[in-house]
């Protein structure tokens, strides 16, 4: 995908694999995902490519929309970038399952996000337990989890403490969160 033009990008289905009443939906640029959106939500946007930090962040000062975006990576110095260029921004570490392997991994993938700037964390439901949560929030790190598409276990994240579930099925997941 890095290697196509926006133009060839512009061209691509974004839809057709959710059903067929989405086929044909574009790929949106970011102005106007922020023109759509406009503050009404908070979102959730990766830097996927670490050197585009400073484009991403004048495009979010154009919109206004360095308070209800939050920058996430999976690479720590796109987060240190991110850091420099929207003192800010909220800023949020991406780690897979591989960050829970152990404890130690743990702690030093937090000491990673606290290094490069990160005030929250989003990783994979699988490393969560209550002492993760309870060691990143002695640290002052949100801490949230992915990708949880089941009520019992959104159940059991949110009695460990969590501060936020992403779910490709929210209608699942949102009447844990209210309870």
């Amino acid at each position: 995908m890095s290697e196509l033009t926006w133009d060839e990008l512009r061209q691509l289905d974004a839809g057709a694999w959710k059903g067929k009443e989405f086929a044909g939906e574009r790929i949106p640029q970011l102005d106007e995902v922020l023109e759509l959106v406009n503050g009404q939500t908070v979102l959730h946007l990766e830097i996927k490519e670490p050197g585009t930090e400073k484009q991403i962040a004048e495009t979010l000062r154009r919109y206004d929309a360095i308070g209800w975006v939050k920058l996430a990576s999976f690479h720590p110095d796109a987060l240190k970038a991110a850091r420099q260029v929207a003192p800010d921004a909220s800023l949020v570490l991406i780690g897979g399952p591989r960050i829970g392997a152990d404890d130690d991994t743990f702690r030093q993938f937090v000491r990673d996000a606290l290094r490069n700037g990160a005030n929250a964390l989003s990783v994979h439901h699988s490393v969560i337990t209550k002492e993760r949560v309870r060691y990143c929030h002695q640290r002052y790190l949100f801490i949230g989890a992915w990708t949880v598409n089941d009520a019992e276990l959104a159940r059991q994240l949110v009695a460990m403490g969590v501060d936020a579930i992403a779910s490709d099925f929210p209608d699942l997941v949102a009447p844990v969160l209210r309870s």
